[in-house]
């Protein structure tokens, strides 16, 4: 069956487009979903990242990773916008050098120096 994904902030970046249509089984969950995208980019280890922080809705109401999708499903994948983010969790951080990094999907990185 097919559902359309919409990708936002950091999935869309990590995700190289703002939606797209997937096929999956019939029966499938949120979850099979989300392991079917990582399937699909598996060279993306931040997409992977920002997935497993993500929320999800489907048609619109919030839901649990095991909720199974109906058909023609419309999935939204937001990611942490407040509180944290999936800027936390792929922080570069090499205590050697003195230095913490973050590079942005826009090609900036952020450095911060000092005691790490």
């Amino acid at each position: 069956m097919k559902v359309h994904v919409r990708y936002f902030a950091a999935a869309a970046d990590y995700a190289g487009t703002d939606a797209e249509v997937l096929g999956v089984n019939e029966g499938a969950s949120v979850a099979d979903l989300a392991a079917a995208i990582k399937r699909d980019r598996p060279d993306s280890e931040r997409l992977a990242r920002v997935l497993d922080l993500a929320s999800f809705l489907v048609n619109g109401k919030r839901c649990e990773p095991s909720e199974i999708l109906p058909a023609d499903a419309e999935v939204d994948v937001l990611p942490p916008f407040a509180g944290g983010s999936a800027a936390d969790a792929l922080l570069r951080i090499e205590p050697a050098a003195g230095v913490a990094s973050h590079d942005w999907p826009s090609g900036a990185t952020r450095n911060y120096f000092g005691k790490v």
